[in-house]
């Protein structure tokens, strides 16, 4: 009795996929969903929810159409190339009945069959039809060809679009507000991980890509240089962290806040909570969650990144203004890459040289045009670039880009000018105390 109720609990489970074929009658079940998946209807609770259209079966309608008058032509008159193709829509289905955690896409070898098979069923029914009516298969072809594709492609939309394109999932509404705010206020995620859900920190990097939007640390140091627009915060955070909510509600009281919810989602509930922190709440003193840290014109700051998603692009993981040579902040880990900028005083016209040796990959730009691009082959092999530019005299822009292949440290820039001793880039930070920062 007991292995009895075992295979009756087995054949019930709707969860067919996540089961090894142990018995005959789960492989029956396994060919069942099979079918059901390719010609009436995907359901989410038998396979996996990210890779299909919930209720949206494999084949289109008309298809299904076409395939069961090849399958009553069959049954009515049985033929070898006929037996064959039917035999190709079995053979097709079973990468689905004989995998592990099974997709629909594992159903793409029944396309082939499924549609000779049924391209011959209409036929042979056209055919019949032409027997009486003379003229009657290409004009009915025709116009069901018409059909089909209208009717078809009016249902492929209703279906696909409300549900994959609409839909307001937790990335897409971090990405939007995040992307809107950055044209206004200086933008911080707070860590989301798993806090939000479906935003993932490798997606929101692809999706940030463009925007300087920084993730909140414990404490955040907002680098202001004389002259610099002070612009206000905004902060989002996810339901699920109170505290961070609470801590924010309690340091900055002026925070005007909103709520971003998806429009699946009621009224009372939200994924993201917006907080709108202005600027004249910020004290310049650490200590709380963001606070003002003066600068002089000439300090550079340095962007982290430690997402895998190209050099410097993304989420910016933390940010300082230590010597471009400090180390890697603590904390970061796996593969890091950082952007340094600042500026670099030329005192006369002439030829600068800049020089680099690492074992990093490393570009230099200075004015917004890249002039150095320093790639070892292999990684790890210290190379020795130098580029030699024509400077006029005054402030230059500088980019420097690294990823963090070799060593946890930055390696110097080395400047050469026209007149006078070798000087190295950001070699040490200025920050301008509170009393002599203020205008």
């Amino acid at each position: 009795i007991t292995d009895r109720m075992k295979v009756l609990t087995i054949f019930q489970d709707p969860n067919y996929s996540r089961w090894a074929l142990s018995t005959p009658v789960h492989l029956l079940g396994k060919w069942m969903v099979a079918f059901r998946t390719a010609f009436f209807t995907w359901e989410g609770d038998v396979e996996r929810s990210d890779l299909g259209i919930r209720w949206d079966a494999f084949f289109d309608f008309h298809t299904l159409i076409f395939f069961f008058l090849a399958l009553a032509l069959f049954i009515s008159k049985p033929t070898k190339r006929m037996a064959f193709l039917m035999g190709g829509v079995l053979v097709g289905m079973t990468p689905y009945v004989f995998s592990f955690d099974p997709h629909s896409g594992k159903l793409v070898g029944c396309i082939v069959p499924v549609l000779a098979a049924g391209a011959w069923g209409m036929d042979s029914c056209l055919d019949s039809a032409e027997e009486s009516f003379p003229r009657f298969k290409p004009l009915m072809a025709a116009l069901l060809l018409a059909f089909f594709f209208a009717f078809g492609g009016k249902v492929n939309f209703q279906e696909c679009y409300p549900k994959l394109f609409k839909p307001q999932f937790p990335n897409v509404l971090v990405s939007h507000q995040a992307t809107e705010d950055a044209q206004k206020y200086m933008v911080f995620l707070h860590p989301y991980e798993s806090r939000f859900g479906a935003a993932t920190a490798l997606t929101q990097t692809v999706l940030e890509e463009k925007n300087h939007v920084r993730l909140v640390q414990s404490s955040n140091a907002i680098y202001l240089k004389p002259g610099e627009e002070e612009r206000d915060i905004a902060v989002q955070t996810p339901y699920t962290d109170p505290a961070m909510f609470e801590r924010i509600r309690r340091e900055f009281p002026e925070t005007v806040w909103t709520d971003l919810r998806a429009d699946w989602q009621p009224d009372n509930a939200a994924l993201i909570h917006r907080g709108i922190i202005p600027i004249r709440d910020l004290s310049e003193k650490p200590g709380k969650l963001f606070y003002i840290q003066r600068i002089s014109p000439s300090t550079w700051t340095r962007d982290f990144y430690d997402v895998r998603a190209g050099i410097a692009r993304g989420v910016i993981a933390t940010e300082d203004t230590l010597p471009l040579t400090a180390a890697i902040p603590v904390g970061l880990g796996g593969e890091v890459s950082g952007r340094f900028t600042g500026s670099f005083h030329a005192d006369a016209d002439g030829n600068y040289k800049f020089s680099v040796s690492s074992g990093n990959y490393v570009i230099l730009k200075i004015d917004g045009k890249k002039r150095l691009d320093m790639r070892p082959r292999p990684v790890g092999i210290v190379l020795a670039r130098s580029v030699t530019t024509r400077l006029l005299k005054g402030d230059h822009q500088i980019e420097y880009l690294i990823s963090y292949q070799n060593g946890r440290n930055a390696p110097p820039v080395q400047v050469l000018p026209p007149v006078g001793p070798e000087q190295t880039l950001g070699d040490s930070p200025e920050i301008f105390s509170s009393e002599k920062s203020r205008p």
